[in-house]
């Protein structure tokens, strides 16, 4: 069950996997192409860390930046040290684009706990910074775009 607030913040999620397709980019995107489809999108968080709404919102005005549906972020709870472990979670909030974590964990160790990110400015904070989150959009979106 989810509580109301996870409902009304649209953290509520059906199940422990959905696989959504960040779809309905605008035309002019250089994110999204006719015959390219654009990079799935995820947002694992634990409960325990209040930061994921944030990180959410900050994710949605991103891709909705970048010309991407907001509405398609693939958002999961990770409840249990066995998903931790099975997902590689190293913290709440991760953002993933295309399967890869759009800050380079190192050596975290996984596990149920809030997640620290380092600001462009040296800061730390509880969320990434939104500059980094559009960056890795992009480089998603050229990935995805170069020969194999």
């Amino acid at each position: 069950r989810h509580s109301r607030k996870q409902k009304a913040s649209g953290l509520a999620t059906a199940g422990p996997r959905r696989t959504v397709s960040a779809t309905g980019g605008h035309p002019s995107s250089p994110l999204t192409s006719e015959h390219i489809p654009p990079p799935t999108v995820e947002l694992l968080f634990w409960a325990g860390c209040p930061s994921h709404p944030r990180a959410l919102a900050d994710l949605r005005a991103a891709m909705a930046e970048e010309g991407l549906d907001p509405d398609s972020v693939v958002v999961r709870e990770v409840g249990t040290d066995d998903d931790a472990a099975r997902e590689g979670f190293v913290g709440s909030p991760t953002i993933r684009i295309a399967g890869a974590d759009i800050q380079d964990p190192g050596g975290e160790p996984v596990g149920l706990t809030c997640r620290i990110y380092r600001t462009r400015e040296g800061r730390i904070s509880p969320v990434p910074d939104p500059s980094d989150v559009r960056a890795a959009l992009r480089d998603a979106a050229l990935d995805r775009r170069e020969p194999t």
